[in-house]
């Protein structure tokens, strides 16, 4: 039981046996962040564990488990292993090249323990290029597996034009799903270029011949025979990414879910990302709070858990979407 005194100083009180006493109760002042203190206690007395100590041991559990994977690899080869996971995090986070050779990185990298000189210079364009070597080998293997399974076309484009929010750029991105003998729903975005059409390219409407001269050369780079291996393809109603796919590509089109429930709420039902704008005021209430909950559930780890366990034990498997802002 928790109690807050007159001071706003807040007290736990335990009620479990053999703790509890009428005349001797054990009494436990709680720090100012939180109950720990409380929480302490019911764990080493009582073996119980509140939720958010589970999810934060969850995630220390995942972690140490990476850690125990990559310990021997970074014990033969430190410098190697730093180079490797310095590359994938320069590209997952957008890095510049010129970050690696400002004074401040050689600070840092001299400070790395992988021997004597540490890091003080990388080739982050070197690396760069060997991850994406490594990872086009192994989406040429998936397609191979793919192939030597199936007796028909197998393969899913997914063709889409992305609006930065952030730098106001068009981006063009292209995708590919599939299924193997072994493995079930799998994705992998071949290429993302930024897209900045000319004026006379889109007065002459060309922009779907753009579209597909830098497709085919994507899908030849990995080897995809658009006539042995696309089946179907998926966008929005955009004319000129549709024209590509369809008529171009000649893929059998299908409309992009996403946006055709994007349509059905803002055509059909009237709402608006903006409330003020909408003209579906219940509508809009009812989508806002929906919106609240996936952003709760989002920041707290213990509900994710919870949420993760509750889908395992109802539906055995489940499919969870990648976060992005731009969706």
């Amino acid at each position: 039981m928790r109690l807050i005194d007159k001071d706003k100083v807040e007290w736990f009180i335990c009620l479990l046996d053999p703790c509890f006493n009428v005349k001797k109760p054990v009494v436990i002042k709680c720090t100012k962040m939180g109950a720990s203190n409380a929480c302490t206690h019911l764990d080493k007395k009582h073996c119980i564990t509140s939720s958010k100590t589970m999810a934060t041991n969850k995630k220390l559990a995942h972690i140490k488990k990476q850690l125990d994977l990559s310990d021997p690899a970074f014990k033969k080869y430190p410098k190697r292993w730093f180079e490797v996971q310095l590359g994938a995090w320069s590209t997952e986070q957008s890095i510049s090249y010129n970050a690696f050779t400002t004074c401040r990185w050689q600070l840092i990298g001299h400070q790395l323990p992988v021997g004597e000189g540490g890091m003080k210079s990388i080739n982050i364009r070197k690396l760069h290029v060997e991850l994406y070597t490594t990872c086009k080998k192994i989406i040429i293997m998936s397609f191979a597996e793919a192939r030597s399974f199936f007796t028909i076309k197998y393969l899913s484009l997914y063709l889409d034009l992305i609006k930065s929010k952030i730098s106001n750029q068009k981006y063009l991105a292209l995708r590919v799903c599939f299924n193997t003998s072994t493995r079930f729903n799998i994705g992998y975005n071949l290429a993302v270029r930024r897209f900045a059409s000319t004026t006379d390219e889109r007065q002459a409407e060309q922009l779907s011949t753009i579209l597909h001269e830098w497709s085919s050369g994507v899908l030849e780079e990995f080897g995809i025979k658009v006539m042995l291996d696309v089946l179907t393809s998926t966008s929005d109603s955009g004319s000129d990414v549709k024209r590509t796919l369809n008529i171009l590509i000649d893929a059998w089109w299908e409309w992009c879910i996403s946006h055709l429930i994007h349509l059905a709420l803002t055509k059909a039902f009237g709402t608006s990302i903006d409330p003020n704008n909408s003209k579906n005021v219940d509508a809009c209430c009812f989508f806002q709070r929906i919106k609240k909950v996936i952003k709760v559930v989002n920041k707290s780890e213990y509900l994710q858990g919870a949420l993760e366990e509750a889908m395992l034990e109802l539906l055995e498997t489940y499919l969870k979407l990648l976060s992005s802002l731009q969706h």
